[in-house]
């Protein structure tokens, strides 16, 4: 086995248990996942829907839309397709998706919380985007009791 695989035969389950702990303790109904596509993003897919935990993926291409399409995923949204935020919204809502696991961070982590439900929190475990988190509106905060934290595996465990 090389060492990639290896690796991820390690973290990524581990991880996928954390975030089933986390959104079980935030008794939520739904997450919502970007980099959905990733090894981790279908792991969750396999292992939230059994424990009653519905999961709405943002993926970036149409190409990933169908993978997860193809390995059972049923709510699935392109960010690069127009109105995603508006789509975004109203499925939070319908979901009452009130927990995200954002791999990415940058600018997607404001556009998923502004479109999250009121008291939703959002664990960044990545930074994919390579930049620092920005477009947060402070509002959401304030008044939507919303809240970004982090999670780093090591601090879980």
């Amino acid at each position: 086995m090389s060492f990639e695989h290896a690796s991820m035969s390690f973290v990524n389950p581990l991880t996928a248990m954390a975030m089933l702990d986390l959104a079980k303790s935030k008794k939520t109904k739904a997450v919502i996942v970007d980099a959905a596509a990733s090894s981790l993003g279908r792991m969750l897919n396999r292992f939230l829907p059994p424990e009653g935990i519905e999961v709405l993926n943002i993926v970036r291409r149409v190409e990933q839309v169908e993978l997860l399409k193809k390995e059972g995923a049923t709510h699935i949204i392109n960010s690069e397709e127009e109105g995603f935020e508006e789509t975004l919204k109203l499925q939070a809502a319908k979901l009452q998706a009130t927990v995200c696991y954002d791999a990415i961070g940058g600018a997607i982590t404001g556009r998923i919380l502004k479109c999250m439900p009121k008291k939703s929190i959002i664990y960044v475990y990545g930074l994919l985007s390579g930049e620092s988190l920005h477009g947060v509106d402070v509002g959401d905060l304030l008044y939507g009791h919303k809240t970004i934290t982090g999670l780093f595996l090591p601090n879980w465990l």
